[in-house]
């Protein structure tokens, strides 16, 4: 190869593969901010069922602390009468996604990603009840009103500018006065959810008397009042009143609580819903459980059949219906326990059939970039392997070290990368100073080699240390690759495991800071080696260890 010709390729490749790196990660970061499930039709409402109680308080109280509410008199009372879970969040970007999970039941794949307040994508509690008939409320941030559909008929409505807790708490608490709404949603605090962002209450004595404020004008004994404490996407939820059975219960998922709640006000289960209801804490006869149960599998056989048909054109099988109708035949003739039973088995079956066509189809498109992925990953190990230098080897090993330097300095700002920490991770300037501590501290090692060997020809060093470079960028580039393959080119539905698509974004993000760094390396390398051996000539050093 002529020389110097090698060094020209590498910065183009260098400067190529940053830049379409970068617009790869447009491409990602547009689909994920844009994405909506691709669902055609609509699915029918179900029927009401016997309400547990009349009355419902869902409070959405931002803390500072995960465990501060210990220190809560008021919501220690509520955990000493009702029932205690933590709360498990399905992976979910976007601050809004886990309120839309909240009332709806349904993750993202099938609710929708909220990275702005935006209207929800699958019908919530709040449609639900008033679908039934029964009178909402609502009082919280003014952002609630890009997130609830202008057209729900809210029969008392209040958004305060800012995140003005206290003026929340005592318009929630005259709605109930003087309003009486069968299902109230009190949000306390700003942007919910937001992780790393200071809570909007971070004084848990003040947010426990808000609390209490709301909670003092229900009735204990007819009324029922949840709490779900949010601490960044660390929950728990407190439900006490009419039905509860009190105690400290396993975790649970946020999917749980709205079919929880939709059971305990007697209205439908949200359409999209893909919890369960939390049998274990409601204190119910045997038919109201079988109710509610026979309920819960018409939603989701419903559920199933819709996502089959759009997943794959064909859809649930009709043995897993016909559990349901059975399931109804029994509750029927009185019996209770074979109708729970039987409503429990067409919920499992349904909710296999849409996990087993998902991992299928998700499966299928892997197949297909299979050979791509393959490709681009082993034609530079094959090309480097044809050379069969020792200096390759050495690159090589330099590559290795600086991802591995580049990924312990990571963990030290982040234990692991997801989308609740991934913006505040980029935009620090720790994120440079990491990827060039990262790059120029192991190129030392080819460029000690090239020393030692007494390499003479600076462009020959030059062109060393871009290969080193080129390495770098490969291995920071495999993830990105890696991902490639189970996840593809940008966010597509059904919905692969969302964390992937955050190493994709960091992979990526990578691949840019590192392709734009390493451009003045080979001729800073130069630089220092012409210098190095100027000096050792002027000095009268022997610089060539190997003769």
């Amino acid at each position: 190869m002529r020389k110097g010709l090698f060094l020209a390729l590498a910065i183009l490749l260098l400067t190529l593969t940053a830049y379409l790196a970068h617009l790869w990660l447009i491409m990602l970061e547009d689909s994920l901010l844009n994405f909506s499930p691709p669902f055609e039709g609509k699915l029918p409402p179900d029927l009401p069922t016997t309400p547990v109680s009349q009355k419902l308080v869902l409070v959405i109280a931002e803390i500072g602390e995960p465990d501060a509410y210990q220190r809560a008199g008021y919501l220690k009372h509520l955990m000493e009468i009702g029932a205690y879970a933590p709360v498990i969040w399905p992976d979910a970007p976007g601050n809004y996604t886990p309120l839309s999970v909240l009332l709806t039941g349904a993750s993202p794949d099938m609710g929708g990603v909220y990275f702005t307040p935006s209207p929800f994508q699958a019908d919530h509690l709040l449609k639900e009840a008033k679908r039934a008939g029964r009178t909402v409320a609502f009082s919280g941030p003014e952002f609630w009103q890009d997130m609830l559909d202008a057209s729900d008929d809210f029969d008392a409505f209040f958004l305060a500018e800012g995140d003005d807790g206290e003026q929340i708490a005592r318009e929630a608490a005259r709605f109930i006065r003087y309003f009486h709404p069968d299902f109230l949603l009190v949000h306390l605090g700003g942007e919910a959810f937001q992780q790393g962002k200071p809570s909007s209450h971070p004084d848990i004595a003040g947010l426990d008397e808000l609390v209490r404020l709301i909670g003092r004008e229900s009735n204990p004994t007819q009324d029922i009042l949840a709490v779900l404490l949010a601490s960044g996407r660390t929950s728990a939820l407190i439900i006490a009143g009419k039905g509860i059975k009190p105690g400290r219960y396993d975790a649970i998922s946020a999917t749980d609580i709205a079919p929880t709640l939709a059971a305990l006000m007697g209205i439908p289960i949200p359409t999209k819903a893909q919890g369960h209801i939390l049998f274990p804490i409601l204190r119910l006869p045997e038919d109201r459980k079988a109710e509610k149960a026979i309920a819960l599998a018409r939603q989701r056989v419903n559920l199933a059949d819709f996502y089959l048909v759009n997943l794959r054109g064909k859809g649930l099988k009709e043995g897993v219906k016909g559990d349901a109708i059975i399931a109804q035949s029994s509750f029927e003739t009185g019996n209770y326990k074979e109708a729970f039973e039987l409503a429990h088995l067409a919920i499992k079956e349904a909710d296999q059939a849409m996990a087993k066509a998902r991992e299928r189809a998700i499966e299928a498109g892997q197949w297909h970039r299979l050979p791509l992925v393959l490709i681009i990953a082993l034609l530079p190990l094959i090309i480097a392997l044809i050379q069969r230098r020792p200096l390759t080897a050495i690159l090589f090993l330099g590559g290795i070290l600086s991802v591995t330097l580049n990924a312990y300095l990571f963990r030290q700002e982040c234990s692991a990368p997801s989308y609740n920490t991934l913006y505040q991770v980029l935009s620090t300037w720790g994120t440079i100073r990491r990827t060039l501590i990262a790059l120029f501290v192991p190129a030392l090692l080819p460029f000690l080699w090239l020393l030692v060997e007494g390499e003479r020809d600076l462009v020959e060093v030059a062109e060393a240390l871009a290969g080193y470079a080129l390495f770098v960028v490969y291995l920071t580039a495999l993830p990105a690759l890696f991902c490639l393959w189970r996840i593809g080119f940008t966010v597509t539905w059904p919905l692969p495991p969302l964390s992937l698509y955050s190493v994709q974004f960091l992979s990526l993000w990578q691949v840019i800071l590192t392709g734009l760094a390493a451009l003045p390396l080979p001729f800073l390398g130069m630089l220092l080696f012409g210098i190095l051996k100027v000096s050792a000539r002027l000095g009268g050093v022997n610089l060539d260890f190997v003769t």
